[in-house]
Formats: structure tokens, C-alpha cells, sequence
């Protein structure tokens, strides 16, 4: 069994020798193909009983060599060495997916590279399983537990909030709440799915996490979108008036596609380079949506105004997310003691809610005053109906790009064989006859 620590070290740089290649990655699947070609070939090798042993012995060492130098030049092409600890299939340790705390005998070497969070040594659920084993994601101990929870709770909460606003608004016409709260469902309930979902192989770890950027896409058109048309000052308004419209949806065209290029891995962009794209991506995104809120409390800091005090929160952890999930804090500081509770994922999807929390409060205030009224009335104001022809645009827009990079992953996985340690038939369920391995 390898290591538990060792997908740790893989996010400090070291450089490694062919020797200590060796010694990590026997590489036993080359010798035996070079060895089948040898004996192909040589075809009274075996059967010569006067075989010259000394002859034996130096291919054995050849092809040894030889093995030694090819999974050498693999790890300089595909990563370190924890590439091929994923497709070793020694790795995998045996145990009962029915026991409660079996997940918190896996470790990061015993699942896809894809699914392992930096600094997180155990906790992790078993690839390769019937889709129900997916749904214990909500009760047993496991690494992903609380990021389904952190987010599937505010999403039925915002629920609630939803339909308290239908008693009392016509939410068509003032669609920008209606817009802003069921994006908010849409973004957590996508971010709970992925989260629940996403362990079962390399193939739906990518699917899952682009329909949980195509939530945050969603959110981000909807927030800005408020922004500017509900929220804004008239002079801020008039100065880019119904243009924006276009510019917010081309900017989010642009966030959906940074974000799934990440999840397409070595294909298109490198590993290491994959939460850049996703950070920068939607902090750009972000910033920009939070313009005309920004120009508002810059103009009007000093004005009693109970909705900038919502914005201003609403900023301050739109801004600690993503900082706080780049940061891999407290996790860094003491790796595996914060697997199952308590690590920065957990902690940004909080930052997350809470965002959108307060959003909705602050577009709620401004539509139930008289700035909604103002910019309303306004020439070129957009409709519900435009916004909903926008929202159309943008579904079908995501919907092309995450098939597209679907087959991308689909046939990167497939070019380069399963990068997931295989299930052993110990850990399958013997009541269950549908169970499925991934190629």
C-alpha cells in the first residue's frame, strides 16, 4: 500500500530520479508487454532447455532498463508520479462500501487524481460504484459531506424565500429578485449535485463540475443583471444604458468557457493551471457585475440606505471565497485533520451562500423602493421577456459547450486508458448485478 502522504507531496516541488521512479512505480505492465513481444519473435526461447541462462538474464535486465527509462519519460509528460499511482490497481484496499466509516480508510492514492483536494488524506469515497452509493455522500463520514450540506440547506432555504416573495410581489414584473433568488437555487443545487456525484470516475467528475459551473454562470448573469437594472445609480445607468445586457452575456459566454476548459485536464490546459482559469475567470466576471453597486456605494457611502450595507456584504464574500478556496487553509497548515469538517472548500462554499443571501436581501430593498421605479421607467429598460430570451441564449450556449467538452474528457480518458485505481470484486456490492467499470 502506498503512502497515505504521498498525493500530499505532490503540490511541493521535487525533482525525481529514474531511481526513485523505480522505487515508487514498478513498472510491471511495461516488462510484461515488452517481454510478450520478445517471446513473440523468439519463439525457441522457451522451449530450449540448453537456453543460455546468462543470455535470459541480460534481457530480463534490458527489458527492465528499458521499462524503467518509458515510465521515466511518462512521468515527465503526464505529471509526477501520482498519475500512475492512479492507474496502478494494487492501490486499491479492500474494503465494505456498506460499513459507515469505510470511507475514511480511503485515501487520496486510491482515487482519481481529479477528485483529490490538496492536503485532504482520507475521507474519500470509492470510484466505480452503482449510482445509489453516491446518495450516502449525504450521511456517512466523507471529505465531501459538508459541501454537499453547505449548500443543498441554503438551497432549500432560498426555496422559501422564493415563495415568501410570490405572497406579497408580482415577481414577472419585478423580475429582478425573481431572477437573482432562483439563480441562487440554481447555483447551490447544482454546487450540492456536483459535490454528491462527482467521485464516480474521472469522466463524470468533469460532467458534474461543469453543470456546477453553469449554476455559478447562471448566478453570475442573474446577480449582474440586477445590478445594473435594478440596483444602479441613474447617472451609472445612463452612462452604458441597455448595451449591457450584451456585455453581461458575452461575459459570462466567456467565464463557462474558462471554467470547462479546467475540467477537460492535460488536453487543454495543464492541471496546475486549472484553478487559475476557474479563479480568475469568475473574479473578472464578478468584479465587473459589481460595478454599478460599487460606483453606488462610493456615491452614497454616507446616505442612509439600508440596501448598500447588504451590498457591502455581499462584496466582502463574494471577495473571501475564492481567496479562502485558493488558499487551502487550515488544511495546509495540518494535512488530514481537517478531512471531513472544517477545510477552506467547506468554508468557501459558506462564503458562497452567504453571498448569495445577501444579494437577494439588498435586490429585494432596491426593488421594493424607488429606485426600481426610477430605472424602470427608463428608454430601452429591458423586460422580463428579454431577460428571459437572455437566460435561453446563455442554457442552450452552455449546453453546446459542456457536450463539446464532455467528448473532449470522454476521449482524453480513453486515449490515455482509466487514470482511476480499478475496484477490485471485493469492494462490490454482492446484491448488486449492474455494477459498471469505467474504461
Amino acid at each position: 500500500m502506498a503512502d497515505p502522504g504521498y498525493s500530499f507531496r505532490q503540490y511541493l516541488p521535487r525533482s525525481r530520479s529514474i531511481q526513485d521512479i523505480l522505487a515508487i512505480v514498478p513498472p510491471v505492465n511495461i516488462i510484461s508487454y515488452l517481454t510478450s513481444k520478445i517471446d513473440k519473435f523468439s519463439p525457441k526461447r522457451q522451449d530450449d532447455k540448453n537456453a543460455n541462462p546468462t543470455v535470459t538474464s541480460s534481457l530480463d535486465f534490458i527489458v527492465n532498463r528499458f521499462s524503467a527509462f518509458s515510465t521515466y519519460v511518462h512521468l515527465s509528460i503526464f505529471g509526477n508520479a501520482a498519475n500512475l499511482a492512479d492507474e496502478n490497481a494494487s492501490r486499491i484496499t479492500t474494503c465494505d462500501p456498506n460499513d459507515y466509516y469505510h470511507a475514511l480508510s480511503i485515501d487520496c492514492t486510491q482515487v482519481p487524481r481529479c477528485c483529490v483536494e490538496p492536503y485532504i488524506l482520507k475521507g474519500y469515497v470509492l470510484p466505480y460504484m452503482p449510482w445509489r452509493y453516491y446518495l450516502k455522500v449525504l450521511w456517512i463520514p466523507n471529505n465531501e459531506l459538508f459541501n454537499v450540506w453547505t449548500h443543498l440547506l441554503p438551497s432549500l432555504y432560498f426555496m422559501y424565500l422564493w415563495f415568501t416573495f410570490s405572497q406579497t410581489l408580482d415577481l414577472m414584473d419585478n423580475w429582478p429578485l425573481f431572477s437573482v433568488t432562483f439563480a441562487s437555487i440554481i447555483l447551490t443545487m447544482c454546487s450540492a449535485l456536483a459535490h454528491a456525484f462527482h467521485s464516480r470516475s474521472t469522466y463524470h467528475h468533469s460532467c458534474w463540475f461543469m453543470l456546477d459551473y453553469f449554476g455559478i454562470t447562471t448566478f453570475a448573469f442573474s446577480s449582474t443583471v440586477a445590478h445594473f437594472f435594478a440596483c444602479s445609480e441613474l447617472s451609472y445607468y445612463n452612462m452604458f444604458g441597455p448595451i449591457n445586457l450584451k456585455m453581461l452575456l458575452v461575459n459570462c459566454f466567456l467565464g463557462f468557457l474558462c471554467c470547462s476548459i479546467s475540467q477537460t485536464g492535460k488536453k487543454l490546459v495543464s492541471i496546475c493551471h486549472a484553478r487559475r482559469y476557474k479563479l480568475w475567470s469568475n473574479a473578472l466576471g464578478y468584479l465587473y457585475g459589481m460595478l454599478p453597486v460599487g460606483h453606488r456605494m462610493y456615491v452614497l457611502w454616507h446616505d442612509e440606505d439600508p440596501a448598500i450595507t447588504y451590498h457591502a456584504l455581499q462584496f466582502l464574500f463574494l471577495v473571501l471565497a475564492p481567496l479562502w478556496y485558493t488558499s487551502d487553509f487550515p488544511q495546509r497548515l495540518f494535512p488530514g485533520k481537517f478531512d471531513v469538517i472544517g477545510h477552506s472548500h467547506q468554508i468557501f462554499h459558506i462564503f458562497g451562500a452567504l453571498a448569495c443571501y445577501f444579494n437577494i436581501h439588498a435586490v429585494h430593498m432596491d426593488i421594493t423602493s424607488s429606485r426600481w421605479s426610477l430605472l424602470s421607467s427608463q428608454e430601452g429598460h429591458p423586460d422580463f421577456h428579454t431577460v428571459l430570451f437572455c437566460y435561453g441564449i446563455l442554457c442552450v450556449y452552455c449546453l453546446l459547450v459542456g457536450i463539446y467538452m464532455a467528448t473532449v474528457v470522454k476521449a482524453t480518458n480513453s486515449s490515455l486508458g482509466c487514470c482511476c485505481a480499478k475496484i477490485t470484486e471485493e469492494n462490490q456490492d454482492p446484491n448488486n448485478n449492474e455494477m459498471k467499470k469505467e474504461q
